[in-house]
Protein backbone atom coordinates (compact mmCIF):
# COMPACT_ATOMS: atom_id res chain seq x y z
CA UNK A 1 0.00 0.00 0.00
CA UNK A 2 0.94 3.52 -0.90
CA UNK A 3 0.47 4.33 2.91
CA UNK A 4 3.27 2.00 3.65
CA UNK A 5 5.63 3.10 1.29
CA UNK A 6 5.34 6.44 3.24
CA UNK A 7 6.12 4.59 6.33
CA UNK A 8 9.30 3.05 4.66
CA UNK A 9 10.05 6.48 3.89
CA UNK A 10 9.38 7.99 6.77
CA UNK A 11 11.85 5.55 8.81
CA UNK A 12 14.52 6.19 6.25
CA UNK A 13 14.33 10.10 6.56
CA UNK A 14 14.11 9.55 10.19
CA UNK A 15 17.75 7.36 10.00
CA UNK A 16 18.89 10.11 7.91
CA UNK A 17 17.64 12.64 10.78
CA UNK A 18 19.16 10.54 13.14
CA UNK A 19 22.66 11.14 11.26
CA UNK A 20 22.58 14.74 10.76
CA UNK A 21 21.81 14.72 14.62
CA UNK A 22 25.14 12.64 15.02
CA UNK A 23 26.85 14.83 12.07
CA UNK A 24 25.92 18.23 12.27
CA UNK A 25 25.99 18.55 15.91
CA UNK A 26 29.43 20.39 14.69
CA UNK A 27 30.97 18.10 12.62
CA UNK A 28 32.92 20.00 9.65
CA UNK A 29 32.88 17.68 6.32
CA UNK A 30 34.70 20.56 3.99
CA UNK A 31 38.68 20.47 4.75
CA UNK A 32 39.16 24.53 4.26
CA UNK A 33 41.72 25.78 2.19
CA UNK A 34 45.40 25.75 2.70
CA UNK A 35 46.57 28.90 4.84
CA UNK A 36 49.91 29.86 6.15
CA UNK A 37 50.40 28.97 9.56
CA UNK A 38 49.24 32.48 11.02
CA UNK A 39 50.93 33.81 13.83
CA UNK A 40 48.67 34.36 17.05
CA UNK A 41 48.81 38.25 17.68
CA UNK A 42 47.28 38.32 21.30
CA UNK A 43 45.64 41.80 21.06
CA UNK A 44 44.86 43.19 24.61
CA UNK A 45 42.62 45.71 25.12
CA UNK A 46 41.74 44.83 29.24
CA UNK A 47 38.59 46.53 30.14
CA UNK A 48 38.30 49.88 32.62
CA UNK A 49 36.98 48.11 35.37
CA UNK A 50 38.72 50.49 38.37
CA UNK A 51 38.49 54.22 37.27
CA UNK A 52 42.29 55.36 38.34
CA UNK A 53 41.54 59.27 40.10
CA UNK A 54 44.31 59.13 42.69
CA UNK A 55 45.56 55.54 42.07
CA UNK A 56 49.34 55.52 41.08
CA UNK A 57 49.56 53.50 37.91
CA UNK A 58 52.20 50.80 37.74
CA UNK A 59 55.46 52.08 35.81
CA UNK A 60 56.37 49.90 31.89
CA UNK A 61 56.14 46.47 32.57
CA UNK A 62 59.84 44.74 32.92
CA UNK A 63 61.25 41.36 34.18
CA UNK A 64 63.01 41.60 37.11
CA UNK A 65 64.90 39.19 39.02
CA UNK A 66 64.36 39.34 42.80
CA UNK A 67 65.77 37.35 45.89
CA UNK A 68 68.24 36.11 42.89
CA UNK A 69 65.71 33.15 41.65
CA UNK A 70 67.68 31.08 38.86
CA UNK A 71 65.79 31.45 35.72
CA UNK A 72 66.39 28.55 33.60
CA UNK A 73 63.60 26.18 30.64
CA UNK A 74 63.37 23.02 32.20
CA UNK A 75 60.41 20.49 32.13
CA UNK A 76 58.66 19.59 35.27
CA UNK A 77 57.51 16.45 35.20
CA UNK A 78 53.76 15.31 37.17
CA UNK A 79 52.25 12.05 37.05
CA UNK A 80 49.47 10.33 39.02
CA UNK A 81 47.68 7.02 38.53
CA UNK A 82 45.42 8.36 35.31
CA UNK A 83 47.69 10.74 33.77
CA UNK A 84 50.90 12.19 32.71
CA UNK A 85 51.83 15.88 32.44
CA UNK A 86 54.73 18.14 31.70
CA UNK A 87 55.31 21.96 32.78
CA UNK A 88 57.76 23.80 31.39
CA UNK A 89 59.04 27.21 33.10
CA UNK A 90 59.47 29.38 29.99
CA UNK A 91 56.44 31.04 30.04
CA UNK A 92 55.04 28.75 32.74
CA UNK A 93 53.08 26.59 30.62
CA UNK A 94 51.74 22.92 30.36
CA UNK A 95 53.26 21.49 27.60
CA UNK A 96 52.28 18.03 27.93
CA UNK A 97 49.34 16.24 28.63
CA UNK A 98 48.14 12.43 28.28
CA UNK A 99 46.31 9.66 29.68
CA UNK A 100 47.70 6.26 30.88
CA UNK A 101 44.87 4.71 29.98
CA UNK A 102 42.14 4.52 27.13
CA UNK A 103 45.45 3.67 24.67
CA UNK A 104 44.95 2.26 21.33
CA UNK A 105 47.32 -0.55 20.07
CA UNK A 106 50.82 1.13 19.12
CA UNK A 107 50.50 4.06 21.53
CA UNK A 108 51.96 4.67 24.61
CA UNK A 109 49.43 7.14 25.70
CA UNK A 110 46.65 8.77 25.23
CA UNK A 111 47.88 12.42 24.22
CA UNK A 112 45.43 14.95 24.47
CA UNK A 113 47.56 18.08 23.41
CA UNK A 114 51.75 18.02 22.74
CA UNK A 115 53.98 21.23 22.73
CA UNK A 116 51.22 23.54 24.17
CA UNK A 117 50.58 26.25 25.57
CA UNK A 118 48.17 25.93 28.56
CA UNK A 119 48.03 28.52 31.20
CA UNK A 120 50.20 30.64 30.04
CA UNK A 121 50.06 34.43 30.21
CA UNK A 122 50.88 37.63 27.71
CA UNK A 123 51.08 40.91 29.06
CA UNK A 124 50.85 43.89 27.11
CA UNK A 125 54.33 45.88 25.87
CA UNK A 126 56.27 42.45 26.78
CA UNK A 127 57.12 40.55 23.78
CA UNK A 128 57.21 36.79 23.83
CA UNK A 129 57.36 34.49 26.75
CA UNK A 130 59.48 34.81 30.04
CA UNK A 131 60.26 33.00 32.39
CA UNK A 132 59.20 31.16 35.68
CA UNK A 133 61.31 29.74 38.24
CA UNK A 134 59.96 26.43 40.13
CA UNK A 135 59.53 27.48 44.22
CA UNK A 136 60.35 24.28 46.38
CA UNK A 137 57.56 22.31 48.26
CA UNK A 138 56.89 19.54 50.51
CA UNK A 139 53.91 18.86 49.17
CA UNK A 140 54.26 16.16 46.65
CA UNK A 141 50.89 17.03 44.46
CA UNK A 142 51.71 20.57 44.08
CA UNK A 143 54.02 22.37 41.91
CA UNK A 144 54.32 26.23 42.40
CA UNK A 145 55.94 28.42 39.62
CA UNK A 146 57.46 32.40 40.43
CA UNK A 147 58.15 35.22 38.34
CA UNK A 148 58.53 38.81 38.86
CA UNK A 149 57.09 41.62 36.24
CA UNK A 150 58.11 45.41 37.39
CA UNK A 151 55.71 46.37 40.38
CA UNK A 152 54.69 42.43 41.04
CA UNK A 153 55.58 39.13 42.19
CA UNK A 154 53.14 36.10 40.23
CA UNK A 155 52.91 32.68 40.80
CA UNK A 156 51.39 30.43 39.17
CA UNK A 157 50.26 26.93 41.93
CA UNK A 158 49.21 23.95 40.31
CA UNK A 159 47.08 21.01 42.68
CA UNK A 160 46.89 17.81 41.56
CA UNK A 161 45.13 14.89 42.83
CA UNK A 162 46.81 11.27 42.92
CA UNK A 163 43.52 9.72 41.38
CA UNK A 164 41.45 11.96 39.36
CA UNK A 165 41.51 14.41 36.30
CA UNK A 166 40.63 17.12 37.82
CA UNK A 167 43.07 19.78 39.09
CA UNK A 168 43.33 23.57 40.21
CA UNK A 169 45.13 26.61 38.75
CA UNK A 170 45.84 29.80 40.96
CA UNK A 171 47.48 32.86 40.04
CA UNK A 172 48.43 35.10 42.40
CA UNK A 173 49.97 38.21 41.54
CA UNK A 174 50.89 40.11 44.32
CA UNK A 175 52.01 44.21 44.50
CA UNK A 176 55.23 44.40 45.91
CA UNK A 177 55.51 48.10 46.88
CA UNK A 178 53.98 50.47 49.54
CA UNK A 179 51.67 51.94 47.47
CA UNK A 180 48.09 50.49 45.37
CA UNK A 181 48.69 50.31 42.05
CA UNK A 182 46.87 49.53 39.32
CA UNK A 183 47.51 45.91 38.13
CA UNK A 184 46.99 46.21 33.67
CA UNK A 185 45.88 42.49 33.49
CA UNK A 186 46.88 40.04 31.08
CA UNK A 187 45.60 37.71 28.78
CA UNK A 188 45.81 33.78 30.03
CA UNK A 189 46.08 31.14 26.97
CA UNK A 190 44.27 27.75 27.64
CA UNK A 191 44.40 25.54 25.08
CA UNK A 192 44.11 24.68 21.11
CA UNK A 193 42.00 21.93 19.09
CA UNK A 194 42.51 21.23 15.31
CA UNK A 195 39.82 22.23 13.55
CA UNK A 196 40.14 20.52 10.46
CA UNK A 197 37.99 17.47 9.75
CA UNK A 198 39.26 15.64 6.45
CA UNK A 199 37.05 13.94 4.20
CA UNK A 200 36.37 9.81 4.55
CA UNK A 201 36.99 10.65 8.06
CA UNK A 202 34.93 9.93 11.49
CA UNK A 203 36.68 12.34 13.49
CA UNK A 204 33.83 14.80 14.88
CA UNK A 205 34.21 19.07 14.83
CA UNK A 206 35.02 19.95 18.43
CA UNK A 207 31.91 21.65 20.06
CA UNK A 208 32.69 24.66 22.67
CA UNK A 209 30.02 25.84 25.27
CA UNK A 210 29.80 28.64 27.22
CA UNK A 211 27.79 29.04 31.01
CA UNK A 212 27.72 32.46 30.79
CA UNK A 213 27.05 35.41 33.62
CA UNK A 214 23.17 34.89 34.05
CA UNK A 215 23.75 30.76 34.16
CA UNK A 216 22.74 30.52 30.29
CA UNK A 217 24.52 27.61 27.95
CA UNK A 218 25.82 29.02 24.80
CA UNK A 219 27.13 27.30 22.24
CA UNK A 220 30.00 28.91 19.89
CA UNK A 221 30.35 28.80 16.28
CA UNK A 222 33.46 28.20 15.37
CA UNK A 223 32.93 26.15 12.06
CA UNK A 224 34.19 28.72 10.06
CA UNK A 225 37.48 30.12 9.25
CA UNK A 226 38.23 33.48 10.31
CA UNK A 227 35.24 33.00 13.16
CA UNK A 228 35.65 34.99 16.47
CA UNK A 229 33.60 34.52 19.70
CA UNK A 230 33.70 36.78 22.91
CA UNK A 231 31.79 36.08 25.26
CA UNK A 232 32.03 36.73 29.41
CA UNK A 233 31.41 33.69 31.30
CA UNK A 234 31.73 31.56 34.11
CA UNK A 235 33.23 28.38 32.73
CA UNK A 236 33.97 26.87 29.93
CA UNK A 237 33.68 23.58 28.16
CA UNK A 238 35.63 22.14 24.82
CA UNK A 239 34.51 18.68 23.79
CA UNK A 240 36.07 16.75 21.08
CA UNK A 241 34.44 12.88 21.10
CA UNK A 242 36.77 10.89 23.74
CA UNK A 243 38.36 14.32 25.08
CA UNK A 244 36.53 16.99 27.20
CA UNK A 245 38.29 20.22 28.56
CA UNK A 246 36.40 22.10 31.14
CA UNK A 247 37.39 25.48 33.13
CA UNK A 248 35.30 26.78 35.57
CA UNK A 249 35.95 30.31 37.24
CA UNK A 250 35.26 31.82 40.56
CA UNK A 251 34.11 35.18 38.89
CA UNK A 252 32.58 35.65 35.54
CA UNK A 253 35.65 36.11 32.80
CA UNK A 254 36.08 37.38 29.56
CA UNK A 255 36.74 34.45 27.09
CA UNK A 256 37.89 34.46 23.70
CA UNK A 257 37.94 31.76 20.71
CA UNK A 258 38.89 32.12 17.42
CA UNK A 259 39.12 29.62 14.49
CA UNK A 260 42.09 30.11 12.65
CA UNK A 261 42.00 28.05 9.86
CA UNK A 262 44.45 25.23 11.96
CA UNK A 263 43.56 25.73 14.87
CA UNK A 264 40.72 26.67 17.27
CA UNK A 265 42.63 28.51 19.85
CA UNK A 266 40.71 29.77 23.37
CA UNK A 267 41.77 32.06 26.06
CA UNK A 268 40.30 34.46 28.83
CA UNK A 269 41.15 37.31 30.19
CA UNK A 270 42.64 38.74 33.92
CA UNK A 271 41.00 41.93 34.07
CA UNK A 272 42.47 45.42 35.30
CA UNK A 273 42.34 45.73 38.74
CA UNK A 274 43.56 47.81 41.69
CA UNK A 275 45.88 45.82 43.94
CA UNK A 276 46.99 47.28 47.41
CA UNK A 277 49.89 47.76 49.41
CA UNK A 278 51.71 44.29 49.25
CA UNK A 279 48.31 42.34 48.78
CA UNK A 280 47.32 39.31 46.55
CA UNK A 281 45.17 39.40 43.48
CA UNK A 282 43.92 35.52 43.28
CA UNK A 283 41.91 34.27 40.20
CA UNK A 284 41.46 30.05 40.73
CA UNK A 285 40.64 28.30 37.71
CA UNK A 286 39.17 24.48 38.74
CA UNK A 287 40.21 21.84 35.43
CA UNK A 288 39.04 18.80 34.34
CA UNK A 289 41.33 17.44 31.60
CA UNK A 290 39.79 14.17 30.37
CA UNK A 291 37.73 11.84 29.08
CA UNK A 292 34.40 13.10 27.97
CA UNK A 293 32.45 10.31 28.82
CA UNK A 294 29.41 10.52 30.86
CA UNK A 295 29.98 7.60 33.75
CA UNK A 296 34.01 9.11 34.23
CA UNK A 297 33.13 12.72 33.78
CA UNK A 298 29.75 13.01 36.15
CA UNK A 299 32.57 11.90 38.95
CA UNK A 300 34.54 14.93 38.64
CA UNK A 301 32.04 17.34 37.13
CA UNK A 302 28.79 18.96 38.94
CA UNK A 303 27.72 21.22 36.51
CA UNK A 304 25.30 18.49 33.97
CA UNK A 305 24.98 21.23 31.39
CA UNK A 306 28.61 19.78 30.58
CA UNK A 307 27.38 16.40 29.57
CA UNK A 308 24.47 16.40 28.07
CA UNK A 309 20.55 15.80 28.89
CA UNK A 310 17.26 14.55 27.74
CA UNK A 311 15.70 11.55 27.10
CA UNK A 312 17.64 9.93 24.15
CA UNK A 313 21.11 10.44 26.72
CA UNK A 314 19.24 8.82 28.73
CA UNK A 315 18.10 6.28 26.85
CA UNK A 316 21.62 5.40 26.28
CA UNK A 317 22.84 5.69 29.78
CA UNK A 318 20.48 3.46 30.62
CA UNK A 319 21.45 0.95 27.88
CA UNK A 320 25.61 1.90 28.35
CA UNK A 321 24.91 0.78 31.99
CA UNK A 322 23.42 -2.99 30.65
CA UNK A 323 26.19 -3.08 28.13
CA UNK A 324 28.81 -2.51 31.20
CA UNK A 325 27.24 -4.97 33.14
CA UNK A 326 27.61 -7.90 30.45
CA UNK A 327 31.03 -6.82 29.79
CA UNK A 328 31.93 -7.83 33.49
CA UNK A 329 30.37 -11.42 32.82
CA UNK A 330 32.10 -11.51 29.40
CA UNK A 331 35.12 -9.30 29.19
CA UNK A 332 34.85 -7.93 25.53
CA UNK A 333 33.12 -4.78 24.35
CA UNK A 334 32.47 -6.85 21.27
CA UNK A 335 30.99 -9.76 22.50
CA UNK A 336 28.75 -7.58 25.08
CA UNK A 337 27.37 -5.76 21.81
CA UNK A 338 26.27 -9.04 20.42
CA UNK A 339 25.25 -10.42 23.45
CA UNK A 340 23.05 -6.78 23.95
CA UNK A 341 21.26 -6.72 20.83
CA UNK A 342 20.35 -10.17 21.00
CA UNK A 343 18.46 -9.43 24.17
CA UNK A 344 17.07 -6.55 22.72
CA UNK A 345 15.78 -8.19 19.49
CA UNK A 346 14.25 -11.29 21.81
CA UNK A 347 12.15 -8.29 24.32
CA UNK A 348 10.57 -6.62 21.04
CA UNK A 349 10.24 -10.42 19.64
CA UNK A 350 6.45 -10.54 20.19
CA UNK A 351 6.19 -6.58 19.04
CA UNK A 352 8.08 -7.47 15.40
CA UNK A 353 6.14 -11.29 15.01
CA UNK A 354 2.55 -8.64 15.34
CA UNK A 355 4.13 -5.99 13.01
CA UNK A 356 4.95 -8.70 10.95
CA UNK A 357 2.17 -10.40 10.67
CA UNK A 358 -0.12 -7.78 9.94
CA UNK A 359 2.13 -6.69 6.92
CA UNK A 360 1.52 -10.53 5.64
CA UNK A 361 -2.16 -10.53 6.32
CA UNK A 362 -2.21 -7.32 4.56
CA UNK A 363 0.01 -8.73 1.99
CA UNK A 364 -2.52 -11.76 1.32
CA UNK A 365 -5.61 -9.03 1.39
CA UNK A 366 -4.00 -6.61 -1.96
CA UNK A 367 -6.73 -7.38 -4.39
CA UNK A 368 -9.33 -6.46 -1.88
CA UNK A 369 -7.34 -3.48 -1.04
CA UNK A 370 -6.91 -2.66 -4.87
CA UNK A 371 -10.68 -3.68 -5.82
CA UNK A 372 -11.93 -1.01 -3.05
CA UNK A 373 -9.41 1.55 -3.83
CA UNK A 374 -10.47 1.20 -7.72
CA UNK A 375 -14.01 1.52 -6.92
CA UNK A 376 -13.97 4.54 -4.35
CA UNK A 377 -11.11 6.45 -6.26
CA UNK A 378 -13.46 9.29 -6.65
CA UNK A 379 -14.71 9.30 -2.97
CA UNK A 380 -11.82 9.57 -0.58
CA UNK A 381 -13.85 9.44 2.26
CA UNK A 382 -16.11 6.04 1.62
CA UNK A 383 -12.99 4.43 0.65
CA UNK A 384 -11.03 4.70 3.96
CA UNK A 385 -14.83 3.48 5.77
CA UNK A 386 -14.56 0.52 3.62
CA UNK A 387 -10.58 -0.15 3.97
CA UNK A 388 -11.03 0.24 7.83
CA UNK A 389 -14.19 -2.09 7.64
CA UNK A 390 -11.99 -4.55 5.98
CA UNK A 391 -9.14 -4.61 8.52
CA UNK A 392 -11.42 -4.81 11.16
CA UNK A 393 -12.99 -7.44 9.40
CA UNK A 394 -10.18 -9.98 9.50
CA UNK A 395 -9.10 -7.83 12.61
CA UNK A 396 -5.69 -6.26 11.11
CA UNK A 397 -3.83 -3.59 12.88
CA UNK A 398 -3.10 -0.99 9.54
CA UNK A 399 -0.52 0.37 11.51
CA UNK A 400 0.99 -2.70 13.00
CA UNK A 401 3.70 -3.29 10.59
CA UNK A 402 5.37 0.61 11.26
CA UNK A 403 6.14 -0.50 14.37
CA UNK A 404 9.38 -2.60 14.51
CA UNK A 405 10.63 -0.32 12.39
CA UNK A 406 9.39 2.88 14.86
CA UNK A 407 10.59 0.96 17.71
CA UNK A 408 14.49 1.04 16.25
CA UNK A 409 14.51 4.64 16.17
CA UNK A 410 14.71 5.48 19.81
CA UNK A 411 17.40 2.24 20.03
CA UNK A 412 19.54 3.23 18.06
CA UNK A 413 19.36 6.71 18.96
CA UNK A 414 20.54 5.64 22.42
CA UNK A 415 22.94 2.87 21.08
CA UNK A 416 24.48 5.86 19.40
CA UNK A 417 24.63 7.97 22.46
CA UNK A 418 26.13 4.70 24.01
CA UNK A 419 28.76 4.11 22.10
CA UNK A 420 29.42 7.66 20.37
CA UNK A 421 31.73 9.24 23.17
CA UNK A 422 32.33 5.36 25.39
CA UNK A 423 35.88 5.96 25.60
CA UNK A 424 35.48 2.55 27.13
CA UNK A 425 35.75 1.02 23.39
CA UNK A 426 38.70 3.17 22.37
CA UNK A 427 41.97 0.43 21.35
CA UNK A 428 39.37 -2.38 22.25
CA UNK A 429 39.69 -5.42 19.50
CA UNK A 430 37.21 -7.69 18.76
CA UNK A 431 38.00 -10.35 16.82
CA UNK A 432 40.24 -11.12 13.00
CA UNK A 433 40.65 -7.44 11.56
CA UNK A 434 38.54 -5.48 14.18
CA UNK A 435 41.28 -3.93 15.71
CA UNK A 436 39.51 -1.08 17.90
CA UNK A 437 35.81 -0.88 18.26
CA UNK A 438 35.89 2.87 18.47
CA UNK A 439 37.14 3.27 15.09
CA UNK A 440 35.90 2.07 11.27
CA UNK A 441 36.67 -1.63 10.40
CA UNK A 442 39.18 -0.47 8.06
CA UNK A 443 41.37 -3.02 6.51
CA UNK A 444 43.37 -0.56 3.58
CA UNK A 445 43.19 2.20 1.74
CA UNK A 446 42.36 2.97 -2.30
CA UNK A 447 44.22 6.53 -2.43
CA UNK A 448 42.46 8.09 0.38
CA UNK A 449 39.30 6.08 0.21
CA UNK A 450 39.29 3.85 3.35
CA UNK A 451 38.02 0.37 2.59
CA UNK A 452 35.87 -0.90 5.36
CA UNK A 453 34.07 -4.27 5.43
CA UNK A 454 31.67 -4.35 8.53
CA UNK A 455 29.30 -1.87 6.29
CA UNK A 456 29.41 -3.82 3.56
CA UNK A 457 28.48 -6.67 4.98
CA UNK A 458 25.62 -4.45 6.62
CA UNK A 459 24.80 -3.83 3.77
CA UNK A 460 24.44 -7.35 2.32
CA UNK A 461 22.47 -8.36 5.81
CA UNK A 462 20.04 -5.56 5.21
CA UNK A 463 19.31 -6.09 1.83
CA UNK A 464 18.11 -9.73 2.33
CA UNK A 465 16.48 -8.37 5.38
CA UNK A 466 14.35 -5.91 3.32
CA UNK A 467 14.09 -8.87 0.53
CA UNK A 468 12.49 -11.12 2.65
CA UNK A 469 10.03 -8.51 4.78
CA UNK A 470 6.33 -8.85 3.56
CA UNK A 471 5.94 -6.08 0.31
CA UNK A 472 2.96 -4.15 0.94
CA UNK A 473 2.30 -2.77 -2.25
CA UNK A 474 4.67 -3.50 -5.75
CA UNK A 475 5.49 -0.42 -5.93
CA UNK A 476 7.96 -0.09 -3.00
CA UNK A 477 9.84 -2.76 -4.53
CA UNK A 478 12.41 -0.43 -4.93
CA UNK A 479 12.82 0.22 -1.53
CA UNK A 480 13.83 -2.89 -1.14
CA UNK A 481 17.42 -1.66 -3.31
CA UNK A 482 17.49 1.95 -1.96
CA UNK A 483 17.50 1.15 1.91
CA UNK A 484 20.82 -0.68 1.85
CA UNK A 485 22.58 1.57 -0.74
CA UNK A 486 21.50 4.71 1.60
CA UNK A 487 22.69 3.18 4.61
CA UNK A 488 25.84 1.79 3.17
CA UNK A 489 26.63 5.80 2.87
CA UNK A 490 25.21 7.08 6.00
CA UNK A 491 26.76 4.48 8.08
CA UNK A 492 30.25 3.68 6.20
CA UNK A 493 32.55 5.80 8.72
CA UNK A 494 30.54 5.29 11.80
CA UNK A 495 32.74 2.94 14.08
CA UNK A 496 32.82 -0.49 13.86
CA UNK A 497 30.97 -0.90 17.69
CA UNK A 498 28.14 0.60 16.40
CA UNK A 499 28.06 -0.62 12.99
CA UNK A 500 28.21 -4.41 14.86
CA UNK A 501 25.46 -3.70 16.36
CA UNK A 502 23.19 -3.01 13.35
CA UNK A 503 24.80 -6.01 11.55
CA UNK A 504 23.71 -8.55 14.37
CA UNK A 505 20.34 -6.43 14.57
CA UNK A 506 19.92 -7.37 10.32
CA UNK A 507 21.19 -10.91 10.67
CA UNK A 508 18.79 -11.55 13.53
CA UNK A 509 16.29 -9.64 11.45
CA UNK A 510 16.38 -11.82 8.43
CA UNK A 511 16.29 -15.10 10.78
CA UNK A 512 13.20 -13.57 12.70
CA UNK A 513 11.54 -13.25 9.38
CA UNK A 514 12.61 -16.64 8.03
CA UNK A 515 11.22 -18.12 11.76
CA UNK A 516 7.77 -15.87 11.40
CA UNK A 517 6.97 -16.82 7.83
CA UNK A 518 7.68 -20.85 8.42
CA UNK A 519 5.03 -20.36 11.72
CA UNK A 520 2.45 -18.66 10.08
Amino acid sequence: MKEESRIIIAFILSIIIIMLFSFYQGKKMVVPPAVKKPVVQHSFTPPLSVSPSSIPSSSPLQLVNKKNLKFSNKNIIFQNKIFYSQIETLGGKIKYFGLKNFIRPGKKQFTFFKSGSMFEDFYPLIKGQFPYEQIQTKKPDTIILQTFLSSYSIKKIFKFSSDKYKFKVNFNITNTTGKSIIYPGAIIYLGKINSVVPHFSNRIFPEFYVLTANNRVQNLNLEQVGNKQKITGSAFAVQNRFKLYYFKFKNPVKIYAENNGKDIIWEINIPQTEIKSNKTYQMPISVYIGPSDYFIAKKEISSTWVLGSGPFASIGRFIFEILAGLHKVIPNWGWAIIILTLLIKVIFFPITQNGLKSMKQIQKLRPYLKDIQTKYKDNPQMMQRELMGLYRTYKINPFGGCLPFLIQIPIFIGFFLALKNSIFLRGSPFILWIKDLSRPDTVFHIGVIPVNILPFIMFITYFFQQKTMPQMDPSAKYMTYMIPVVMLFLFYNFSSGLLLYWVVMSVLGVIEQWYIGKTT
